[in-house]
């Protein structure tokens, strides 16, 4: 009796790595291995999402690590219970896309956020100066958010105006 098994598994034999039928008989434990037409489309190295694009996803509220230059610009916002609220953004060179958002495509400017205090302090510092910033971009989640962008700041550099 000699059952018909298809299996997806590298066979040495073969030209290419694949699907292939292997006929095993019973009882003993010789094989032969004949390869077989791919129903599975070939696998792809997917290219970068990106594209020089600036990349969140909206459901797990991050994004992908990117490096952006601008020029600082800070202001005051009105928060939904009144108060008022301190704010820098990076005013983008030229817009950008977004990929992962579900309402804006480009943006031209992205909110500064930071963990840090002294790194809050220099970028006010820098008000009207272009800047190169790298950091973790996340879309806006809070009323404290006021742009469609916010960019958790891991380091920045002065550049030339």
């Amino acid at each position: 009796m000699r059952k018909r098994i298809a299996w997806i598994l590298a066979c040495s034999a073969c030209a290419a790595p694949g699907p292939a039928h292997v006929d095993v008989a019973a009882p003993t434990a010789t094989a032969s291995v004949t390869p077989v037409a791919s129903a599975l489309p070939p696998v792809a190295t997917a290219a970068p999402l990106s594209n020089g694009c600036i990349v969140v996803d909206e459901e797990k509220q991050s994004g992908e690590t990117v490096t952006l230059e601008g020029r600082v610009s800070c202001g005051e916002h009105s928060h939904p219970n009144g108060s008022m609220f301190h704010f820098c953004a990076l005013v983008l060179d030229a817009p950008r896309c977004v990929h992962g958002l579900s309402d804006s495509k480009t943006v031209s400017e992205v909110q500064l956020a930071s963990g840090a205090d002294a790194q809050d302090a220099a970028i006010n510092r820098l008000v009207d100066q272009r800047i190169r910033v790298t950091g973790d971009p996340f879309p806006a989640l809070t009323a404290w958010h006021v742009r469609p962008v916010v960019l958790m700041v891991k380091e920045f550099s002065r550049r030339p105006n």
